[in-house]
């Protein structure tokens, strides 16, 4: 399904609501609806949600837009919005897409309220008439938003989301999930590997291919921690992917490929960054996995029952579950170089434990979609 896209008849609404001494006490919330997206930034959590029309071409779904204050669960925010598709949060603002419109805008971090769209469309034709931008992943970053569409194009906005930059030309179906830091623009392109991208002159530097005998890594997702590139995919044999899954750490100051860490198998995964370290589950898993992105080694693995994405926010990991139900996860409290576990339970535990390093980024994004 294509998750949506998002027209602007926002009608923000401040939600005040008071969770209850059940969710005050084991950390849940019930959103509702189908959740698309979780992340981390600005002090809360966010949360994307598609509450009807989400089948099918999703042209007519209603969704939220969701601020959580991670340390008292409360809801702090929640914004309407058509089409819900994408999300991205930086100290620049809140940002999202309109999948059929072409638009990309920003939102007022504290009221929810838009402040900026533009329209994008296509520098070409994919046939006559044809030039509709279909954006699909956003990332704020370097100064700019960056958007891709599968069409072959990565478009460079201003950060208010008033006007267009400058394009970048790429395969067609090569963009990808995105991110933006550490001096460049990262594109995950699937077989075609990871593009890099020069944030100041808006062009491709280099492009960045992962393989081993007989395949590459399909890379589906980037992020950035304690000063890595990671890449995250799924193996193929030949052009058929299989169900071996790796992360790829790159150096974002050579370009260079430094090593290649197996993830659990089977997909789709959960992945997160926060506290110096990356965190990878299975969705609908039973298992985290935090891992150094300097070395690639596990730094611990603990158990508990994971959803659909994971984001680290207020010192602790949450899950969001595919009936909406957000969760702290149990007895995990997230220091910067440690892991530290809470009260006991029978149900959840740190398995294993080394040091991890110092903490590098704030952001944090998600890698499985809600249809999983």
């Amino acid at each position: 399904m294509v998750r949506g896209a998002f027209c602007f008849a926002l009608a923000a609404l401040v939600s005040l609501a008071v969770p209850s001494a059940h969710q005050r006490q084991s950390g849940e919330l019930r959103l509702g609806g189908t959740p698309l997206e979780l992340l981390a930034g600005r002090g809360s959590l966010w949360a994307l949600t598609c509450d009807r029309g989400c089948t099918g071409e999703a042209r007519q779904s209603v969704g939220r837009i969701v601020s959580i204050d991670p340390r008292s669960t409360r809801i702090k925010g929640s914004a309407v919005v058509r089409r819900p598709q994408e999300l991205a949060v930086d100290a620049g603002g809140v940002y999202g897409l309109d999948f059929w419109r072409g638009y990309v805008y920003r939102l007022d971090p504290s009221s929810l309220r838009i402040s900026g769209r533009v329209r994008l469309v296509l520098p070409f034709q994919i046939v006559p008439g044809d030039d509709d931008f279909l954006p699909e992943f956003v990332a704020a970053g370097e100064g700019a938003v960056w958007v891709s569409t599968d069409r072959g194009v990565i478009a460079k906005v201003d950060s208010g989301a008033r006007r267009l930059l400058a394009i970048v030309r790429l395969p067609p179906k090569a963009p990808g999930n995105l991110a933006a830091g550490a001096g460049a623009v990262w594109v995950a392109a699937d077989l075609a590997g990871v593009y890099r991208i020069n944030p100041r002159t808006s062009r491709v530097r280099a492009r960045i291919r992962i393989t081993r005998a007989g395949g590459s890594l399909a890379v589906n997702e980037i992020l950035l921690a304690g000063g890595e590139v990671l890449a995250v995919g799924g193996w193929t044999a030949g052009t058929v992917l299989t169900n071996a899954n790796a992360l790829a750490r790159i150096s974002p100051w050579s370009g260079r490929l430094e090593g290649v860490t197996p993830l659990p198998a089977g997909g789709p995964l959960a992945v997160t960054v926060g506290a110096g370290s990356l965190w990878v589950a299975r969705a609908g898993g039973s298992t985290v996995e935090r891992i150094d992105p300097h070395t690639g080694k596990l730094v611990a693995r603990y158990r508990d029952a994971v959803g659909v994405s994971l984001a680290l926010a207020g010192g602790r990991l949450w899950t969001v579950s595919r009936d909406g139900t957000l969760r702290r996860l149990r007895n995990l409290i997230v220091r910067r170089g440690s892991v530290a576990r809470s009260l006991p339970s029978s149900r959840s535990g740190l398995v294993a434990q080394r040091r991890a390093p110092p903490r590098a980024v704030s952001q944090h994004r998600f890698a499985a979609m809600a249809s999983g």
